[in-house]
């Protein structure tokens, strides 16, 4: 998913002739922690619902893994 004009889109609505990349868009906090997540950035699925697996999803939120990226129409 990017962002396009402040909204969510699939990234095949993007191009580059017509959107310009402003940036990236990190969400203000990690992701719900539910039993099971995923990670965009590792491409991996964890499991759990305690300290361990929640360490992971934040430690992943803070290196980036769950940002998307921005676009603006020009």
């Amino acid at each position: 998913m990017a962002i396009l004009d402040g909204k969510h889109v699939d990234n095949s609505s993007i191009d580059p002739a017509k959107h310009k990349f402003i940036g990236m868009f990190r969400p203000p906090s990690p992701p719900e922690q539910t039993a099971r997540g995923y990670c965009p950035g590792c491409l991996t699925a964890t499991r759990g619902s305690s300290g361990p697996f929640q360490r992971v999803m934040f430690e992943c939120w803070q290196l980036g893994h769950y940002d998307e990226s921005q676009y603006v129409t020009i």
